[in-house]
């Protein structure tokens, strides 16, 4: 099973590269942080023009600032007696994940590299009866299935892959297999585009494992989440008699991707960066 999703991931992984993913978000982030031009010599003055982050900043500041409603109406006379209580729940679902700052990152996403990408999911281990996450997931740790041609086809993959660095001591923490893992600082197919090789911070990074935490729909229509790290399953929803329950009454992937425009034949879009590069280029 590990074996499988290594396999997976690799296919995956070697797909957006051959997309040219990779090199263009980390050339649309320089492009943002005003440093595609670093000095070539100690008399070069490396000028730059930064248009492109005021230009996000305010898009970001106009869309997400706007008030967001939630309003649920019911469509049978039963329905709407429950209606207002249904729209309570969900007001203080929506307040309890703290969904501002949220949709600030996936705005920010959006317009830097194309693509926005929320996880919805049931975290059961929140309280007597669990709560419904909602979180943001960055472009550069997301694989999905190399067939999807359309982020509204999600649904029809075989897999998705949130594959994302994860510290030696929480792993230890939450997974009891996890006790055999190794750090594992610079890992093959590694998703980190902004690594902090040459910071005050690369030793941190030293402590971390590459955590693949593959979605799949099974035959029979349910929903399987499988944790892996360095060939090890530190966690399969199939094997837990508590929360796999949850999941075997599920049927679709919890994440939704929002691109900026959508682009033809791949579900990643195109953002804004990418639009007024050759105007910062000037």
């Amino acid at each position: 099973l590990a074996y499988e999703v290594h396999r997976q991931y690799e296919a995956a992984y070697i797909h957006k590269d051959s997309l040219g993913l990779h090199e263009d978000w980390a050339t649309f982030e320089a492009y943002y942080r005003g440093t595609q031009n670093p000095p070539e010599g100690p008399n070069d003055p490396a000028s730059n023009t930064n248009i492109i982050l005021s230009k996000v900043e305010a898009m970001v500041a106009d869309l997400v600032d706007m008030p967001v409603e939630v309003s649920v109406k019911g469509w049978t006379l039963t329905d709407r007696a429950a209606a207002p209580l249904a729209q309570r729940v969900a007001e203080w679902i929506w307040e309890k994940n703290r969904m501002t700052p949220k949709r600030e990152r996936i705005t920010r996403d959006r317009l830097k590299f194309g693509t926005g990408i929320y996880k919805v999911f049931f975290d059961g281990a929140v309280g007597a009866v669990g709560f419904p996450r909602i979180e943001a997931v960055n472009p550069k740790n997301f694989f999905p299935d190399p067939k999807v041609r359309s982020h509204t086809q999600l649904h029809m993959a075989d897999y998705i892959i949130h594959a994302v660095p994860r510290p030696l001591s929480y792993l230890r923490r939450r997974y009891p297999k996890a006790a055999q893992l190794r750090p594992e600082p610079h890992p093959n197919y590694d998703p980190e585009l902004f690594d902090t090789e040459g910071t005050s911070f690369a030793e941190y990074a030293e402590n971390e494992v590459l955590v693949l935490e593959r979605w799949t729909v099974e035959d029979d229509g349910h929903l399987r989440k499988v944790v892996v790290a360095q060939g090890t399953v530190l966690y399969d929803s199939d094997d837990d008699e508590v929360a796999g329950d949850l999941y075997r009454r599920l049927n679709r992937y919890p994440f939704v991707m929002v691109p900026c425009w959508p682009v033809e034949g791949h579900p990643w879009g195109m953002g804004m960066v990418q639009i007024l590069k050759p105007v910062q280029d000037l």
